[in-house]
This record gives structure tokens, sequence and C-alpha cells, in this order.
């Protein structure tokens, strides 16, 4: 149940675009929790899983952590459209010729 709970915090804030800071307590470093192993996910392209409770019910996806999505054969594939957390601020991606081969579907870099 913990794995479950924490798959659908963890990746249900990731895919829910939520940031939070949260400042550092005082005191002794906090405890390293290793999240490597295999993990309950679901996408939530439609942002629901938070109000539908899918962190009440086991989730039928699997990911074996460390990985990413991709690496793991797993959701959408990435396109020169796809949308990122961050931004890439160097336009020659888009426009440079020597960048082209990386722009294809499937070959994206």
């Amino acid at each position: 149940m913990l794995a479950g709970c924490l798959s659908a915090l963890v990746l249900g804030g990731m895919f829910a675009g939520q940031t939070e800071t949260v400042a550092a307590p005082a005191g002794p470093p906090p405890l390293k929790l290793d999240l490597a192993g295999e993990w309950q996910f679901a996408m939530d392209p439609g942002d629901q899983g938070i109000d539908q409770g899918w962190f009440r019910r086991d989730l039928e996806g699997r990911i074996e952590l460390p990985a990413s999505m991709a690496e793991r054969g797993l959701g959408e594939d990435i396109r020169v459209d796809t949308p990122w957390t961050g931004s890439i601020v160097d336009r020659s991606f888009f426009t440079d010729p020597r960048y082209a081969p990386y722009r294809q579907p499937g070959r994206i870099k």
C-alpha cells in the first residue's frame, strides 16, 4: 500500500504539473528514501487522478525505477512539440539544418 500511495503522490504530482516550495527543516539532514524498485502508475493526461482518488486503488501500470517513462517504452512518443517542464532556450535546435535529423519522429534528441 505504501508503494501505491507514494506512486500516486510522486507521479500524480509530477503529471499534474504541481510545484511546491518547502523550506528545509532545521536540525539533522533528512533521511534518504531509496525509490528503486517496481512502482504502480497510471498516466493522467486529464489531471483527474487526485480528484477521483486513484491513490486509493491499485494502478494497472508498472514501472521499474530508476528510469524514465521513455526508457521503459511507456507513455507518449517524444516529439518536437512535446510540452516540457523546462524549455529549450537555444532556438537553433528548431532552425539549424545540422539538428534536422534529431527533429524527426523516433529520432528526437
